[in-house]
């Protein structure tokens, strides 16, 4: 018979009574090869291997080779993890490999640190800020436009993930680095593209030494990281010689002081708008990647939203005023979200031994809570995998436990520029929904592919026409 913890979540809430641990369960595992583990699984399917998990319960220990993940897949494990006992647990794996990228950023930064770089960063993503932001954001989108008619007068199909990348990076770079650097949008996200490939192979490799060998794949990582600090040295020092001081981010963390009255470092300021550029323009680009997928493929919910659209709107503009009527637009958002999550995966690392719905986690043990897996869990959702947004119509979405639903994190390392992704998210929705009707080029099923973000395994090719009401 399975043993019980005799300690109760209250009793470790603010530290772990003595050599509790031994009294709990171990979590159940899906067992694996010698040495090897699960992790030839992990590289061939990683959200595959995920959703396996779930058979064998919310908490499930695997190997990767000598090391023990756990799995924690319930809202009850959520709360420990990132709300209640948050102190207990550091970033972990996948962060840590993203390292050499975006450095010691606010993604990744942990304790003083990342307090005062959250402290710093916070009121440039506060409602009051974010909505200044709105006429920034409809001009970057209608310098799409442009070039979208283009294209459709060509008959050319568009590349919607690299559209989306590159429109959320001049929107991104508009509204908090006070520039416009749409023409080095394809550096970016070619850079970003190599990067984050990079990242999650180290995270399933055994040997830690092979990153420093000069393997092809470690030198275009390494090109890679040189053309993005290029990019983001360019943003620095332009804000440093223009005359006009914008109130924007770049300008805060410029003049940012700490205690002592000293500023960033040159390595401190690299790190953070490096982080910014890949943080802030990657996950909305995915988002709205998957959006477009997902209208083009249920044409019902496509005609609602242009209906939504044309009664809300009568042809004029959105504004933010306006976006509060969109009830329908926000559930197609969300709807989204819950399906292909752009931060697919939460990793955390135990500071101190903790005890999970019964389940002993050893000190310095990786923990996994992926949105990915627990948004599609028959267990909290109707028709987990179907395309419903009508699931968030307030009368249904009562009564579900909020921690079931992540697309921005949990407690207080929740995504701290919820508010921008949102507002840039919905004004693209609405306009692009307004001016076209986009349509496929192929039938074929858009696989999800795990990197840092959740991005489209192939491209998504769509075509172009006018919207008509």
């Amino acid at each position: 018979m399975a043993k019980t913890c005799p300690y109760s979540l209250d009793e470790i809430r603010d530290g772990t009574p003595e050599s509790p641990h031994s009294s709990c369960d171990t979590p159940p595992s899906p067992g694996g090869l010698p040495f090897l583990g699960s992790l030839l699984e992990v590289k061939r399917d990683r959200l595959g291997f995920l959703e396996k998990l779930q058979a064998f319960g919310d908490v499930v220990v695997f190997r990767m080779g000598p090391k023990s993940i756990y799995f924690v897949n319930c809202p009850a494990g959520v709360r420990r993890v990132l709300r209640d006992n948050y102190r207990n647990y550091r970033k972990g794996v996948g962060l840590t490999q993203a390292k050499p990228l975006i450095g010691n950023g606010l993604l990744t930064s942990e304790g003083l640190v990342w307090q005062r770089q959250r402290r710093m960063a916070r009121p440039s993503f506060e409602p009051a800020s974010v909505g200044g932001y709105a006429a920034a954001i409809t001009s970057a989108i209608e310098v799409m436009f442009g070039r979208w008619d283009l294209e459709r007068e060509r008959k050319s199909p568009i590349n919607m993930f690299s559209e989306m990348s590159r429109l959320t990076l001049d929107i991104l770079v508009r509204c908090l680095f006070g520039a416009d650097f749409v023409y080095r949008a394809e550096t970016v996200e070619r850079a970003f593209g190599i990067a984050t490939q990079h990242a999650i192979h180290r995270m399933t490799s055994l040997f830690e030494f092979t990153a420093r060998l000069p393997t092809p794949r470690n030198l275009r990582f390494s090109r890679a990281v040189k053309d993005l600090e290029e990019v983001v040295q360019d943003l620095i020092t332009n804000r440093r010689d223009a005359t006009d001081k914008a109130p924007d981010l770049l300008t805060e963390l410029l003049h940012a002081r700490d205690e002592s009255g000293a500023g960033m470092s040159d390595k401190q300021l690299r790190d953070e708008v490096m982080t910014i550029l890949l943080a802030g323009h990657e996950t909305t680009a995915c988002t709205l990647t998957w959006v477009w997928y997902l209208l083009a493929k249920n044409p019902v919910a496509s005609k609602k939203l242009k209906l939504e659209c044309d009664v809300t709107l009568q042809s004029h503009p959105p504004t933010t005023s306006d976006l509060p009527k969109f009830n329908y637009a926000n559930m197609v958002l969300r709807e989204t979200m819950r399906l292909y999550p752009a931060v697919w995966l939460i990793p955390r690392k135990a500071i101190n031994a903790d005890v999970i719905e019964g389940f002993t986690i050893p000190q310095g043990a990786d923990v996994l809570i992926s949105p990915y897996t627990l948004h599609r869990h028959p267990s909290y959702w109707q028709q987990s995998q179907e395309f419903w947004p009508e699931r968030f119509e307030a009368i249904i979405n009562r009564g579900r436990d909020p921690d079931v639903y992540l697309p921005f994190g949990a407690g207080p390392r929740a995504c701290v520029g919820k508010n921008m992704a949102l507002l840039e998210a919905q004004l693209i929705l609405i306009m692009v929904t307004q001016r076209y009707r986009l349509t496929l080029v192929s039938d074929r099923n858009l696989i999800p592919i795990p990197l840092l973000t959740l991005h489209p395994a192939t491209d998504l090719m769509m075509r172009l026409d006018l919207a008509t009401s």
